[in-house]
């Protein structure tokens, strides 16, 4: 969560003060554009999928009446009848926070497990909901985060500022944070000069944001 929350905060500021105070923004297992667990827990919805980022329309919760993706997630509500006013009212307050992800102008090494069953899919059709559990379908991932959410940070623009992905297989979305190469690499990039185009060189002391799953 806190991947959004300092992505959304560095989009809010000024380039000048992005290259003033910010050295490294290192997410880990960043939820880019969110997590099908979340749907799967419907309560919590800070961490609902992105309208807006998520370029696939596949559905991710079918039932007999019909499917259902993040664009139409107030019919999956009523469909279900969830007599949860408050889980809805959250999900429309966020709703518009969690779309506006775009790539943070700063220099950015992120870091993400793969290999792991992720949920991908809730097939409700041949169902009597709530009585009856849907068929589940998945995907390799890190067990938590969708893949196409953890790889969101590989599209981000290498022309300005230096993009360092890495992903590492069979590697689950809270097993990362022991990985000693990861903590090696952090390590190793914080403690040296990263080499930028000219116009946006600060010589000031810089801060390091590290994002990760919590």
């Amino acid at each position: 969560m806190s991947c959004l929350v300092s992505l959304n905060f560095l989009n809010s500021k000024s380039q000048t003060w992005k290259d003033y105070y910010i050295k490294l923004k290192i997410p880990i297992s960043g939820p880019f554009s969110g997590s099908m667990k979340t749907i799967q827990g419907i309560l919590v919805v800070s961490l609902f999928p992105s309208p807006g980022k998520r370029t696939s329309d596949e559905p991710w919760v079918l039932t007999k009446k019909g499917n259902y993706t993040i664009k139409n997630i107030d019919k999956l509500y009523k469909t279900f009848n969830l007599d949860d006013p408050l889980g809805l009212c959250r999900w429309s307050e966020v709703r518009t926070f969690i779309a506006d992800t775009k790539e943070p102008k700063v220099d950015s090494m992120c870091f993400y497990g793969s290999g792991i069953d992720t949920l991908k899919q809730l097939d409700y059709k041949n169902t009597n909901y709530p009585h009856n559990n849907p068929k589940q379908y998945y995907e390799k991932a890190d067990g938590i985060v969708n893949y196409e959410s953890l790889a969101r940070c590989t599209t981000w623009s290498n022309l300005t500022h230096l993009r360092y992905h890495r992903q590492y297989p069979h590697t689950t979305h809270v097993g990362i944070l022991h990985n000693l190469q990861i903590i090696k690499t952090i390590y190793d990039h914080i403690n040296r000069d990263i080499a930028r185009p000219q116009w946006i060189i600060s010589n000031s002391v810089k801060n390091i944001t590290f994002s990760s799953i919590f």
